[in-house]
């Protein structure tokens, strides 16, 4: 998440920072960088200013939630096996 991504938001402007939805598989690992000066919702995650979110999946599931980033408001997350 860049920096300037809240104030381009609240200007109305859409991110397309990443897709409404991502797969990955069992033993993976998301990075979700935050270089932005406050915190974001991405999908299940709250990802705070200037944080940096590692998410390892040990199972296999799906994850829904708000994403402040990407102009559907939402983050839809696919585990699968490997």
């Amino acid at each position: 998440i860049p920096l300037g991504a809240g104030e381009a938001l609240d200007a109305g402007e859409p991110l397309e920072i990443l897709p409404a939805e991502l797969r990955t598989t069992v033993g993976e690992t998301i990075r979700i960088v935050n270089e932005d000066d406050r915190g974001h919702n991405v999908g299940p995650w709250f990802v705070g200013a200037n944080e940096t979110l590692n998410q390892e999946f040990t199972s296999p599931g799906s994850f829904e939630g708000v994403c402040t980033v990407h102009p559907s408001g939402q983050l839809i997350l696919e585990v699968t096996e490997a």
